[in-house]
């Protein structure tokens, strides 16, 4: 929903980033069907009228995200921006290192970084193993770092963090969650004495009615009387704040 209101709001040329491969197209026989359609069709094609719902369901909702990921390229193309998908790990500073020479060598210098990678392991803190803590605290801190340092001399116009009210107020099961969002909002008031010039904003958001939110997260927040920011509304926030000049507030809550 961001990068698709980045797109309308100025065309730039994007590079988005993430650990899954593009997916290839999908099949020319499930084209424009909806759930009941596809599921009944995915039956007959991929299973040979014989399968669990368990696994129509896993079939299903992986064919909906094949779906989005290419819905989401073909919108930004639509608005007048360009646009790559590279799969790769922004824990991994080597595969990051060589992606950034790649895309500068075809693309000109990198003028803007949005950091929106995270990754959830609710758990207390006496049930929650390293593997847990890491997985959730690198691909926020660890990841910004490999992407910051090799740009570390470029003049960006624009940094944009993902970070959360969590950062802020906490959340029972998210210790880790929290530590990372409150080290993006620190590296960005750094960034930001360091770099005058560039608008530097590390949003705290709350939850969004859509992405890492599921259904299950949705009822909890429902039962807090907690309201979701809708995918929109976001968006339109963070091509606001982007457009902001440098020098205004660094943390931001939504």
């Amino acid at each position: 929903a961001t990068v698709i209101a980045l797109a309308k709001a100025c065309q730039p040329t994007l590079v988005l980033l993430g650990r899954s491969p593009l997916p290839a197209q999908e099949p020319t026989w499930a084209h424009g069907l909806e759930e009941g359609a596809l599921k009944k069709a995915l039956l007959q094609n991929e299973f040979g009228g014989k399968a669990s719902p368990k696994d129509i369901e896993t079939r299903y909702k992986a064919l909906l995200a094949q779906r989005e990921v290419h819905q989401t390229l073909d919108a930004i193309r639509a608005a007048g921006a360009q646009v790559e998908y590279r799969s790769l790990d922004v824990r991994d500073q080597k595969a990051v290192e060589a992606m950034l020479q790649e895309v500068q060598k075809s693309f000109g210098p990198v003028q803007g970084l949005i950091h929106g990678a995270g990754v959830l392991a609710d758990k207390r803190i006496a049930e929650k193993t390293d593997e847990m803590f890491d997985s959730v605290f690198a691909t926020k801190v660890v990841g910004l770092t490999n992407l910051l340092t090799p740009l570390r001399d470029v003049a960006l116009k624009g940094i944009v963090l993902f970070s959360s009210v969590t950062a802020r107020f906490g959340r029972p099961g998210q210790v880790d969650y929290c530590m990372a969002n409150d080290l993006l909002n620190k590296t960005a008031a750094l960034e930001a004495k360091r770099r005058p010039q560039c608008r530097v904003v590390s949003l705290n958001w709350g939850p969004w009615g859509g992405g890492m939110v599921t259904e299950g997260l949705k009822k909890e927040f429902q039962r807090l009387g907690v309201g979701l920011i809708e995918l929109e509304a976001g968006a339109n926030a963070l091509v606001r704040e982007l457009s902001t000049p440098p020098g205004g507030a660094v943390e931001i809550l939504y």
